[in-house]
């Protein structure tokens, strides 16, 4: 009887961690769509296109200094 209870307590544990990861997977952004915008608002391109530098000025989330 003990070894039936601790089968159904792994299988019950199992499933719950499968069910957690499946929902938060669910809410991951796969696209990354927030790096994306925040990457086109403040890179700027450099050298033809062969280099990108990050405008620092624009970053809104950094305090004043002025």
């Amino acid at each position: 009887m003990r070894i039936i209870q601790n089968k159904y307590i792994k299988y019950v544990t199992l499933l719950t961690l499968l069910l957690i990861g499946q929902a938060s997977a669910t809410d991951f952004d796969f696209e990354h769509k927030q790096w994306d915008e925040l990457l086109k608002k403040n890179l700027v391109t450099m050298n033809s296109g062969s280099a990108t530098q990050v405008n620092y000025s624009r970053d809104e989330t950094r305090p004043s200094t002025a």
